[in-house]
C-alpha cells in the first residue's frame, strides 16, 4: 500500500501500530506521550495483529516485549517477513535489551526503546524510523525509474532496443521449442526525418506516441514491442501467425488513416508503413548438441525473423509519396 508523505514537526498525525501481548493500553505515560506527540495509536493483540494491519498498515510498529519476549520475538520475525517495509521497533526492559537486541535487530527489529525511556526518546526514535522508512521508499522508487529508464524508451514507453532482444530471445527459444508460431511487425512512419527537420523534435515525438497508442489498441499484453530505431518500431506476436500480423497491421493502418494528426493547429499529413514476418519453421529440425548451440540458433533465428520483417518493410515503404508540409514563414522586416 502507498503511504501519504509525511510531514514530520508540523503536527501531522503518524499511524503507530501498538502490538502487546493482550491487546491492553499501555501506560499512562506511553498513552499520553503518543497522543501528545501528534501519534495516532490502534492497539492490536499479538494473536490478532496481522488483521490489525490487514485493515490499515502504519507508519511504524511499536511491539510490547517487556512480558514475553519469546512470543515477541516470533511476532518480530513474521512482521518483518510480511511487511519489510513497515518500520518495527520493539519496547524492552533494560536487561532484555542488553541480551537479546543484536539477535532481535538481525531478525528485523529497526530499533528499540527501554520500557523506562523518557519522552524524548520515544518522539526521537519514532520520528527517525519514520522518516528513514520514508527515504528508503523514495530511494526505491528512484531506483526503479531508473531501471525502467534503461529499460523503456521516454518517449514510446516501448522498450528499448537492447531490452527487447532479452525478451525476443526469451519468446522465440519457447516457440522454437514447442513448435509454436510467432510473428513480427515492424512499422516505419515515413519520411520521419523530414518531419524532424521541418518541425523539430517535439512534433516527431508527438508522431511516435500517437502511433505508439494506437499500436497497443492492436496489440496484446503479451506482445513485446520496441522502439528499434528513431522512426522504427517493432512489435514481436506470440502465438500468431502471418496472418494474424497482417490482421494486425490492417488494423493498424486503417486507425492511423481514419485519425487527423494535427501540428500548430494545422493537419498534417502521416502515414506509416509496416512489414510482416512468421518465424521459419527451418531451425525446428534442427538439433543443438549443447545449450550454447541452442542460443546461438535462436539469435539466428531472431535476426532472420527481423530481417525478413524488415524486408517486407521496404516492399511497402516503395509506394510510399512523400506528403506535402505546411512550412511556416516568418515576415521579414522592412529594412
Amino acid at each position: 500500500m502507498e503511504k501519504a508523505p509525511l510531514d514530520l514537526g508540523t503536527g501531522a498525525t503518524r499511524h503507530v501500530l501498538l502490538i502487546t501481548q493482550s491487546g491492553a493500553r499501555m501506560s499512562d505515560f506511553w498513552n499520553s506521550t503518543l497522543a501528545e506527540s501528534g501519534f495516532h495509536v490502534t492497539y492490536a493483540a499479538f494473536a490478532d495483529w496481522q488483521d490489525a494491519l490487514a485493515e490499515h498498515i502504519p507508519q511504524i510498529i511499536l511491539l510490547d516485549a517487556s512480558e514475553n519476549i519469546s512470543s515477541a520475538f516470533d511476532l518480530c520475525r513474521q512482521s518483518a517477513a510480511t511487511f519489510p517495509s513497515t518500520p518495527l521497533v520493539a519496547i524492552m526492559t533494560r536487561s532484555d535489551l542488553s541480551t537479546h537486541g543484536t539477535l532481535w535487530h538481525s531478525n528485523g527489529a529497526k530499533n528499540f526503546l527501554r520500557l523506562d525511556a523518557t519522552r524524548a526518546e520515544v518522539v526521537a526514535v519514532l520520528e527517525n524510523e519514520i522518516k528513514i522508512a520514508e527515504l528508503e521508499t523514495t530511494l526505491t522508487g528512484l531506483r526503479q525509474r531508473l531501471v525502467n529508464s534503461r529499460q523503456y524508451d521516454n518517449v514510446t514507453q516501448f522498450l528499448t532496443r537492447r531490452h527487447f532482444f532479452f525478451d525476443a530471445h526469451r519468446e522465440c527459444g519457447r516457440a522454437r521449442r514447442y513448435g509454436r508460431p510467432l510473428s513480427c511487425i515492424m512499422i516505419n512512419v515515413n519520411y520521419y526525418e523530414d518531419y524532424e527537420k521541418e518541425f523539430g523534435a517535439p512534433c516527431v515525438n508527438y508522431l511516435l506516441r500517437q502511433v505508439s497508442l494506437f499500436l497497443r489498441q492492436w496489440t496484446r499484453e503479451s506482445d513485446i514491442i520496441a522502439r528499434f530505431a528513431p522512426n522504427k518500431i517493432v512489435a514481436l506476436l506470440p502465438e500468431t501467425d502471418i496472418h494474424g500480423a497482417i490482421m494486425v497491421r490492417e488494423r493498424l493502418l486503417e486507425t492511423i488513416a481514419q485519425f487527423e494528426f494535427a501540428w500548430d493547429d494545422k493537419p498534417l499529413p502521416i502515414s506509416v508503413s509496416v512489414g510482416e514476418a512468421e518465424r521459419s519453421r527451418a531451425f525446428d529440425a534442427v538439433l543443438p548438441d549443447s545449450e550454447e548451440d541452442a542460443a546461438i540458433s535462436v539469435r539466428e533465428e531472431i535476426a532472420q525473423l527481423l530481417e525478413d520483417a524488415d524486408n517486407a518493410l521496404a516492399v511497402a515503404q516503395k509506394s510510399v509519396q512523400r506528403p506535402e508540409m505546411f512550412i511556416n514563414y516568418d515576415e521579414m522586416p522592412v529594412p
